[in-house]
């Protein structure tokens, strides 16, 4: 008895021992794996940066140099974009094995794995250039193909981003551990002694990019569901949808799908009408209401309506093609009547008649959590940093902080807050974007949501058309709210739990 029970208390304590250097080698991956994160933002803030600058010289100048400019840079960003699941899987790569050869052997992997994806989707290129989708593995021919689909070195594929760059680093990673050693044998002649690990790293990932396919036919289909329920939604009931818009779109930004969401619900190329088509949504809306239109002494019977009308019908629009938002703030009167007679706010009266594509104008904006939650993350980051490190992480930050702003692309914070504290991520800062979404809803805050929801698109977009019913002030408001409710969190989360946020390692 007496040796069995010592036999088990050593068996116990070597378990436990394992047990532990486990953790601590699980540990050093991680904090290495932000370090390494942490060396790539600078360069990823700048091209943030370009990226945001070309999307508002595109959206907001007509000269053609500086559109021509604008191209360029938002082609640089979308190509470092597009090619993020790379630099990810290299990230983790190094971070696991730090190894040239592992890294060598994980590029290979992670090549297959985006060639079989090119392979096993079906397209078409009208000679306009014009890219159609026609299959997925062959047989799913589901709607909106296009918005789980990007770009990787110019071959179509699945829009992976960091969730396939980190699933290939790890089973690159794991892979090469475990079967470095694996050589051929010496009956192979000329191959004699070659190194097994690649072959089977390859063979792991054809296998993992059909998987991925299968997966994104999934969320294709959930995605579509969510999509067409949201559309059926008047925008009088619109804070269910609302809540799940937002949710979406900072829940499934880790796995890469941020692009999908806006995919999926903001046209790439946003929709034109021409005079003619603006005309009849408008009678159609007029008509909703109860307000007649007389076709022969071209009428109507209320004198409101009589004189946007009259406005529409100018015919210096009748070559033109104009966004809905577009000829919205182009109409004279703020204000147009219901069905009860009592007038309401432009954006209201286009969106309580549920018409027309009018989708992005229901759509709750994002701009009060953009701008607030990466203000409280940064401040918390800041004031947890080491006192030696306080004033260049304030410095980053504050840099960080202003690319957001300006841009709306809050990739960075998301990036932060997601690899190095998930819990906060997933418990804290998605809900609350979700309560942003219905909060922003409810106060009727109607300030059309495109790609670039940065602080010129803000004053343009919200601050200029108030009159029109963009109810914008609240933006401020809900961005000192987020700022004060998300500060602490964040900030007592850190030192509790010791999250390696910049600024609390080593000297930056």
């Amino acid at each position: 008895m007496k040796i069995d029970r010592l036999y088990q208390i050593r068996k116990n304590g070597k378990s436990y021992s394992n047990n532990r250097s486990n953790k601590i080698k699980i540990r050093n991956i991680y904090e290495r794996f932000i370090k390494i994160i942490t060396l790539i933002i600078i360069p990823l803030l700048l091209i943030v940066l370009i990226y945001g600058i070309g999307m508002i010289l595109k959206e907001y100048v007509n000269n053609l140099v500086i559109v021509t400019i604008g191209d360029v840079c938002t082609k640089i960003g979308k190509t470092v974009f597009d090619n993020l699941s790379l630099i990810i899987c290299l990230v983790t790569v190094i971070s696991i094995t730090n190894n040239v050869k592992a890294v060598a052997i994980a590029v290979t992997g992670f090549l297959v794995f985006v060639v079989m994806q090119y392979a096993l989707i079906q397209y078409k290129v009208t000679p306009e250039g014009t890219t159609y989708f026609t299959s997925i593995l062959f047989f799913y021919h589901g709607n909106n193909l296009s918005m789980v689909l990007g770009t990787t070195f110019g071959l179509v594929t699945l829009n992976t981003s960091i969730l396939g760059g980190v699933i290939v680093g790890i089973v690159s990673s794991y892979i090469y551990n475990k079967c470095i050693d694996l050589r051929l044998p010496k009956s192979f002649g000329l191959l004699n002694g070659f190194p097994f690990v690649t072959l089977i790293v390859v063979l792991a990932n054809m296998f993992l990019a059909i998987i991925f396919l299968l997966l994104w036919i999934v969320l294709s289909i959930v995605l579509n569901h969510i999509y067409n329920w949201m559309w059926q939604q008047s925008a009088n009931n619109f804070l269910g949808p609302a809540f799940v818009y937002e949710l979406l779109n900072i829940l499934l930004i880790p796995l890469g799908f941020k692009d999908i969401v806006a995919n999926l619900f903001i046209p790439t190329t946003v929709k034109t009408l021409s005079q003619t088509e603006f005309e009849t949504l408008f009678r159609n809306i007029a008509l909703h209401y109860g307000w007649e239109h007389n076709i022969f002494d071209d009428t109507s019977d209320n004198s409101t309506i009589q004189v946007a009308w009259n406005f529409i019908r100018q015919p210096l629009f009748r070559d033109q093609q104009i966004s809905i938002l577009g000829w919205i703030n182009l109409l004279p009167i703020n204000r147009l009547p219901q069905a009860n007679g009592f007038s309401v706010q432009v954006y209201d009266w286009f969106l309580s008649s549920n018409f027309g594509h009018l989708l992005q104008l229901k759509l709750p904006p994002n701009y009060a959590f953009t701008f607030g939650g990466s203000l409280a993350i940064s401040t918390a980051i800041i004031l947890t940093s080491k006192k030696e490190n306080c004033l260049p992480t304030a410095i980053l930050m504050t840099m960080i902080v202003a690319v957001t702003i300006l841009t709306g692309n809050n990739v960075i914070i998301n990036l932060f807050a997601f690899f190095v504290s998930p819990l906060l991520y997933f418990c804290v800062y998605t809900p609350l974007a979700g309560l942003n979404g219905l909060f922003m809803s409810m106060l009727d805050v109607h300030i059309w949501v495109s790609f670039t929801d940065g602080l010129v698109d803000f004053i343009y977009k919200g601050v200029i058309p108030v009159a029109k019913g963009t109810n914008f002030f609240w933006v401020p408001i809900f961005t000192l709210i987020w700022f004060v409710i998300m500060t602490p969190i964040f900030w007592k989360a850190i030192i509790y739990f010791d999250y390696p946020f910049i600024g609390r390692r080593e000297t930056i």
